[in-house]
């Protein structure tokens, strides 16, 4: 069903960032496997995304939400993903420099090893986040793969965020089932 292709696309994104961070950071490892094993586990995170979270994560919030919440509830959705999209691509550079070490006083080679680290690290910690959201979609997502949006609130009701958010107003009786 749709929650098995999120929880294992993103196990594919967590992965390939932990791959991606050890590789990094491993000194081990000649510089031109590096590249190689770096390329690889980037396309292989791209992958997971594209069958995860970049698509299917959509399919289950519209599915979750009641008709009468579900455009503003995406909307809502919408808007938290641009603003952590933006927060990200703000501050990452900065947490590069910041956790390799970066510092104007060093030459070019010693420059590049921390950049070096300091993107190994924040693909770790992009790991963290990740594994939270796996534990995430564990616990709370439920499967919406051929039930309604009332099968579904009932079989939530020990879930109070959900069950709150939707049992606010009228679910209508009529047959929303989702195939």
């Amino acid at each position: 069903g749709r929650k098995v292709l999120l929880t294992s696309g993103t196990y594919i994104m967590l992965v390939s960032l932990v791959t991606l961070s050890s590789v990094l950071l491993s000194n081990a490892i000649a510089p031109d496997v590096q590249g190689l094993v770096a390329v690889f586990a980037v396309v292989l995170f791209v992958v997971g995304f594209a069958f995860g979270l970049g698509a299917v994560c959509w399919v289950i919030m519209s599915e979750i939400m009641p008709t009468r919440l579900r455009s503003k509830a995406m909307s809502l959705f919408l808007s938290i993903n641009w603003a952590c999209n933006l927060l990200i691509g703000f501050l990452t550079l900065t947490a590069i420099d910041g956790l390799g070490g970066v510092q104007d006083s060093m030459d070019d080679d010693e420059k590049s090893n921390a950049e070096k680290k300091g993107v190994a690290c924040v693909y770790f910690i992009f790991a963290g986040f990740t594994m939270m959201s796996i534990i995430f979609m564990t616990v709370y997502v439920p499967e919406t793969k051929g039930k309604s949006v009332e099968e579904l609130l009932a079989d939530n009701r020990s879930n109070t965020v959900y069950s709150k958010l939707i049992s606010n107003g009228d679910v209508s009786s009529s047959d929303h089932s989702i195939s």
